[in-house]
């Protein structure tokens, strides 16, 4: 497994920052770059996916006795669901759930 990402900072502390990476050996290697570039080729259609599942979930739990709140933008009952449609094409897979005590 891989986890890749970049680190975006101000000239004040690049220098830090740099230092820091070379040091602990934060770096991607050969396999972890090589890995990323196949998952991309696929990743709209595991989001498209991952997204669909998660307002299945999302309206099931919404509808479970022991769950007292779901918020999920993506959910036509949430209060800011018209600002999430206005701004958004689709929604990714976290959400918070509450339990009823």
């Amino acid at each position: 497994m891989s986890i890749l990402g970049i680190i975006i900072s101000d000239e004040k502390t690049y220098d830090m920052l740099r230092t820091y990476t070379i040091q602990s050996g934060q770096c991607a290697g050969n396999e972890d770059v090589y890995a990323a570039i196949q998952g991309i080729r696929s990743l709209s259609v595991r989001l498209k996916h991952h997204q669909i599942q998660a307002m299945k979930l999302a309206q099931w739990l919404s509808k479970t006795p022991i769950v007292s709140e779901v918020i999920f933008p993506a959910l036509k009952t949430h209060p800011q669901h018209h600002l999430w449609k206005r701004d958004f094409q689709g929604s990714s897979g976290v959400f918070c759930i509450y339990f009823i005590r």
